[in-house]
């Protein structure tokens, strides 16, 4: 009961060095908007998100003048967005990543782990006593959990 009955295991993890065009395959294939990106070693450094991948490559700010001036404009759809969106050979996860993650312990309490899926956007990365990534708990892997657990006292307390 807890935190390991909510982690949603395997994971699969990326690489910094992965392709874009790979990542959104195992996105696919994971079922997931949102995968890990691990170092070496096996611990969190990042996470890429297929709307993180849109963000990147969809941008296009336009200067404005007068008296809004020294502010941008993002256009939703610019000049050549439909070939930027296409053209992701040469995109790699480490360009398009997002540092902002949460990690949790092993054995966090579900509280805390409700705090830090609150924290970020995403999931939240359960890691090992060496930071390693073990699985992920999502916020709705998390709520799965809690109505599993229906009328039984509340395990942080």
């Amino acid at each position: 009961m807890g935190l390991h009955d909510a982690m949603i295991v395997p994971i699969p993890a990326l690489s910094a060095g992965d392709t874009a065009t790979r990542a959104l395959a195992a996105t696919r294939e994971a079922g997931v908007g949102t995968l890990p990106v691990v170092d070496a070693a096996g611990r969190p450094m990042g996470m890429f998100s297929t709307r993180g991948l849109l963000r990147a490559r969809m941008p296009v700010a336009v200067p404005l003048e007068g008296a809004l001036a020294g502010r941008e404009e993002v256009l939703a759809a610019g000049p050549g967005l439909i070939k930027r969106l296409a053209a992701m050979a040469g995109v790699i996860v480490a360009d398009v990543m997002e540092a902002g993650f949460a990690t949790v312990p092993r054995d966090a309490a579900l509280p805390a782990v409700a705090q830090a899926i609150l924290s970020q956007p995403g999931p939240v990365w359960v890691v090992d006593e060496g930071g390693r990534l073990l699985g992920a708990v999502t916020a709705r892997s998390f709520l799965a959990e809690v109505e599993r657990l229906g009328g039984a006292e509340d395990p942080g307390t």
